[in-house]
């Protein structure tokens, strides 16, 4: 569904139900795709740019059409709430939809996450079912450094270093307290939600400020801080096994064939494969050659629908394309790949190709200083920054110390995760805190991050074998995939004993 041509998009906007459904679902995803544009330099049809360029495309031909009843609001926020002389500030929007309210209902708090906010996220999905269900009012708000809630006009180093998933928490504490100040609400329970990096960020909200929140929705949620995170792929190609069993047979020990020759006879693969940047004594060259380049089978699972052909395109598309050539061998194959997907470039000095895996386009994107909208800088600055979340393959050139000289030649400084202390910050796999739901899909390489079995302190979690990434976040219209009703259930059911717990306790 959110490939969904514009053409029919505009067929639909008859019937404003049906435009506001298809942008919720283009919103819920795009919400959780920002950690899914790897390599974007060359992979310009990923599936994250596409379902961006179609958000906006839909919403430009909808304008001044009202998303049922969602209200537009606008905060004074503080450029940092943690050094009182700094007196800065910036604009942060937020949306209210209170169409199903009922006092007592409570007020859930969606998080925004690594991408412009749609006031269509108010206005569908499985939170709004479960507002209209239980007289809650719905409030969406957009991260800072994303979308139009800019505190400053240019990203450079020395102003992202305000964007943190601490500085977005403390954002949405002022938010609350004020509106709470100004009567804007009676004493009644708050529930966060978020998918994927937001759905980490709703989780820690209910750990650092469980005075405020009765509970947290934390979908898809990589809790744990990783900068080798090779279960990606490898979550990623079991999935596809289930679908694709020939295909990954055939695509796992070619790739390991692959991997070696480049670690073992870099030689032989220059002379096969040709790469623009000799790979022979250059750890750069050969980390950018894998990263712009190689499959990313992780990335075709994670937003596969077992009920959506349209989803399964990405690996289909990979998975013919490689067995066309799988007769003669794993070499041709691969370079079958490659050409295919437009790998190979002009050469220059000659009238030949060669394999792009150029250093600067590894970066490119990140150098873009400007404060848009839709920008890479921000989200791979979290990445160097916090969360890691690169997605290595043991053994490779693309590995860590790869992805540290992407960092520090991103942002002119040695920026790179401490790990070990995000980890002890905020808990990981570990955090202590109730009244945390965990939903995950199996088919999703995040998952691997996130909480996956329930714990001494009442955390519920969930795992839906052949979901992928936040679709419990879609609407109750989208539970075809076999045990998505019962995942649904089970979020219903969790929302409503912490309702009740803060009810008999306030």
């Amino acid at each position: 569904f959110f490939y969904r041509s514009i053409r029919n998009a505009e067929q639909r906007s008859k019937n404003m139900r049906a435009v506001v459904v298809f942008l919720v679902v283009v919103n819920f995803v795009a919400a959780c795709a920002g950690v899914n544009i790897d390599g974007v330099d060359v992979r310009l049809e990923t599936l994250e740019l596409a379902q961006r360029v179609a958000q906006v495309e839909v919403e430009e031909k909808i304008q001044g059409l009202t998303f049922c009843g969602v209200e537009e609001f606008w905060t004074t926020a503080k450029v940092t709430h943690f050094d009182p002389l700094d007196t800065r500030t910036f604009q942060q929007k937020y949306y209210v939809n209170s169409e199903f309210y009922q006092p007592g209902g409570g007020t859930y708090l969606y998080v925004g996450a690594e991408g412009p906010l749609s006031a269509s996220t108010a206005c569908g999905g499985f939170w709004y079912d479960l507002a209209k269900e239980n007289g809650a009012r719905l409030l969406a708000i957009e991260h800072r450094f994303y979308g139009e809630s800019q505190p400053f006009a240019y990203l450079t180093t020395e102003n992202l270093v305000f964007l943190s998933a601490t500085h977005a928490m403390a954002d949405i504490v002022s938010l609350v307290t004020n509106l709470k100040a100004n009567n804007w609400t009676e004493p009644e329970p708050w529930i966060a939600f978020g998918g994927s990096y937001a759905g980490s960020v709703a989780a820690y909200l209910r750990l650092d400020y469980p005075h405020l929140f009765a509970g947290s929705v934390a979908s898809s949620a990589p809790v744990e801080p990783e900068v080798d995170f090779t279960t990606y792929q490898r979550v990623g190609t079991a999935a596809a096994a289930k679908f694709r069993p020939k295909c990954m047979e055939f695509y796992t020990p070619m790739m390991l064939g692959i991997y070696t020759m480049i670690a073992k006879d870099p030689e032989e693969f220059q002379d096969i494969f040709n790469p623009c940047v000799p790979i022979v004594n250059d750890s750069k060259a050969a980390g950018s050659l894998e990263y712009l380049t190689f499959p990313d089978v992780g990335g075709y699972m994670q937003y596969y629908h077992v009920w959506e052909p349209q989803s399964q395109v990405y690996l289909d598309t990979f998975c013919d394309t490689l067995m066309a050539k799988a007769d003669e061998g794993p070499i041709a194959a691969f370079r079958y790949y490659l050409e295919t997907y437009g790998y190979y470039i002009p050469e220059q000095g000659n009238n030949g190709t060669c394999l792009y895996n150029y250093f600067d386009g590894a970066v490119i994107y990140q150098k873009d200083l400007r404060a848009l909208p839709f920008n890479y800088r921000s989200w791979f600055w979290q990445k160097c920054s916090m969360f890691g979340y690169f997605r290595t393959v043991p053994g490779s050139a693309n590995n860590a110390d790869y992805y540290r000289s992407v960092c520090t030649a991103s942002y002119g400084t040695d920026v790179f995760p401490d790990e070990a202390f995000w980890d002890n910050y905020y808990g990981g796999w570990k955090n202590p805190e109730t009244n945390i739901f965990f939903p995950n899909g199996g088919l999703d390489g995040w998952s691997s991050l996130s909480v996956l079995e329930k714990n001494v302190f009442r955390q519920g979690v969930g795992l839906v074998p052949d979901a992928s990434h936040c679709e419990d976040m879609y609407g109750v219209q989208y539970e075809q995939t076999p045990g998505m009703t019962e995942m649904h259930d089970s979020i219903r059911a969790q929302v409503l004993l912490w309702i009740k717990e803060w009810n008999r306790r306030h």
